[in-house]
């Protein structure tokens, strides 16, 4: 698995900086999920609630990694950033990663990836769930990319709206097509 690389460079070390004074602080988005996931636990160790904090942050980076709007927000590096700490802080506490809860830069590769690694095992769960594999879904989005280089845009969104009753739901950008599991309608 590659690191995650949206904050390389002196704006990548800026954003960082920014984030780690807001996290001691305790502002930002990255202190909120990190109060969130306490308080869960604080709640006679409720785990469950604890976990499904998560769940806000994860899909705050994945929309900041993917999306047009993400992609522009002119603060995304720092938001990046202040999630990345408070994310690694988590998931050390939680024991779900095998990383220092302060990443040096000797160790930034592997920590740089959680967010990555996260996303990828959540994707991978909500496939177990839904009872299918990668490999079935990638085949419908080359199905669904031949329709409509063939121009039967009607067979294209007709897989589209079938992947989406499945959960599957697809996401067309100019690097190509990927998806992301969703709720079925």
């Amino acid at each position: 698995m590659q690191p995650m690389d949206v904050a390389a460079g002196d704006k990548g070390d800026e954003a960082r900086a920014e984030a780690a004074a807001d996290f001691d602080a305790g502002v930002g988005p990255g202190a909120a999920a990190w109060s969130a996931v306490l308080l869960a636990l604080l709640d006679d160790l409720n785990t469950p609630a604890a976990v499904s904090e998560l769940s806000a942050p994860l899909k705050s980076i994945n929309d900041l990694l993917t999306t047009k709007a993400g992609k522009k927000r002119p603060d995304r590096l720092k938001v990046l950033a202040e999630y990345e700490s408070a994310l690694m802080k988590i998931f050390a506490l939680l024991g779900l990663m095998g990383v220092e809860a302060a990443p040096s830069s000797a160790n930034y590769e592997q920590a740089g990836s959680f967010a990555a690694a996260a996303i990828s095992d959540m994707r991978s769960l909500a496939l177990v769930r839904m009872g299918l594999d990668e490999v079935t879904v990638l085949g419908w989005i080359e199905e669904r990319k031949e329709a409509r280089a063939n121009k039967d845009f009607a067979r294209g969104d007709e897989l589209r709206d079938e992947m989406a009753v499945k959960g599957i739901l697809i996401m067309d950008t100019p690097e190509g097509t990927t998806w992301r599991p969703g709720s079925p309608p």
